[in-house]
């Protein structure tokens, strides 16, 4: 880990923050776990991490509306859960719907009938995969870049990429 803190007096922007911190064969689902028990977190296994945050800020306080990152997060052989067990698509898949879906699915139609989407939702609860990457990267105009998202299983390879736009969140000396 290295970690730089600099002040430099009478400048709109006088912190100067760098961090670096790499972890090998980290266990995040078991960190997120302790974190908060209730919460099922979206990735299970053993993961390399990358992690970089740097950018100067006005005050302490709002640092997370100003720092950039490089995330770049690495596993194999672990668990993707792409739809949380609590999600309303969960929830609703052991309803009526799903019931008369298989019903439907089973008539002659032009169509695959209701039914399907309930299999899809459910084998794409949880993804059993061999190779993780998540790349994520802070611009300047402080939107979140996801570089590369990558999951390879032996039944699918999901790629994606996109971009978040920054939403200001209130310092900490004003958060609730």
């Amino acid at each position: 880990m290295d970690t730089r803190l600099e002040f430099t007096d009478k400048q709109a922007r006088p912190y100067d923050i760098q961090f670096k911190t790499s972890l090998a064969q980290f266990k995040i689902g078991d960190f997120l776990k302790e974190l908060n028990p209730k919460h099922v977190p979206r990735a299970d296994g053993v993961f390399d991490v990358n992690f970089e945050i740097f950018g100067d800020v006005s005050n302490l306080g709002q640092w997370r509306n100003e720092l950039l990152f490089n995330l770049l997060i690495e596993g194999r052989d672990g668990v993707y859960h792409l739809i949380p067990a609590n999600d309303i698509m969960m929830r609703s898949s052991g309803t009526a719907m799903v019931i008369v879906g298989e019903v439907v699915s089973v008539l002659p139609t032009s169509g695959f009938g209701l039914g399907i989407v309930n299999r899809v939702i459910h084998f794409a609860k949880d993804i059993d995969y061999d190779f993780i990457r998540m790349h994520l990267v802070r611009n300047k105009d402080l939107n979140t870049t996801i570089k590369e998202f990558n999951i390879v299983s032996p039944e699918l390879h999901l790629i994606a990429t996109g971009e978040f736009h920054l939403k200001k969140i209130p310092a900490y000396s004003i958060s609730p």
